[in-house]
């Protein structure tokens, strides 16, 4: 797949996103540090773990501190430590269902009030 269509929303992007192992959510910048929710709600809804940088929970995201995978840093040590987690279906599994367990409608329009922030 050309990495051009990546940058495509819908069939494009959902493919994409079926195909791979994770999805990695990195800060833009060391300024940004609040949790972007619009990019993980579509793979944690399909079944497909998210990665991320530590985050500032935004008022009414709970759901998403247990339901995601996060790197303290950006070293090989706990990057590391992430693909040893990624390993553990069972856990992973487990925070799908965490995830999914949450109003699901709250979640969804609560990532579409994060747009305005972006």
């Amino acid at each position: 797949m050309d990495a051009s269509e990546c940058w495509n929303y819908g069939y494009y992007r959902d493919l994409a996103i079926a195909e791979t192992l994770a999805v990695i959510n990195l800060h833009k910048t060391e300024a940004i540090s609040k949790f972007q929710s619009v990019r993980c709600f579509y793979p944690l809804i399909n079944n497909v773990p998210v990665i991320t940088q530590k985050f500032k929970l935004s008022e009414g995201q709970n759901w998403y501190k247990d339901s995601v995978n996060i790197i303290d840093d950006l070293t090989l040590e706990s990057t590391e430590r992430i693909l040893d987690q990624l390993k553990d279906e069972k856990k992973q599994r487990e925070k799908f269902e965490l995830f999914k367990s949450y109003d699901a409608k709250k979640i969804f329009f609560e990532c579409l009030d994060s747009l305005n922030d972006m």
